[in-house]
């Protein structure tokens, strides 16, 4: 491994050499900086995806009590109504 990286020296020269050394390990850190922060952004997604799921299952179930309650209300104040003008 040694020699094969010496070769490459005398061959190419050292600057071209350590530019090419410079370039993969900058490659290297910009890969684990993405994928570090894309399965972090993943993980943040999936969890407030799954909170606002919830959350919105639980404003329809509200949605759907209010209804049934208005809807129980309204029939309560049409037999006050109609026992009301009867009355009169």
């Amino acid at each position: 491994m040694t020699e094969d990286i010496i070769k490459l020296i005398q061959e190419l020269g050292f600057p071209i050499a350590l530019s090419g050394a410079l370039a993969f390990v900058l490659y290297r850190v910009i890969m684990w900086l993405l994928v570090s922060k894309v399965d972090s952004v993943l993980q943040n997604f999936e969890r407030r995806h799954e909170f606002l799921a919830e959350k919105m299952d639980g404003s329809i179930d509200k949605t759907e009590r209010n209804g049934k309650d208005l809807a129980k209300i309204k029939s309560d104040l049409k037999i006050i109504v109609d026992y009301i003008l009867k009355g009169k």
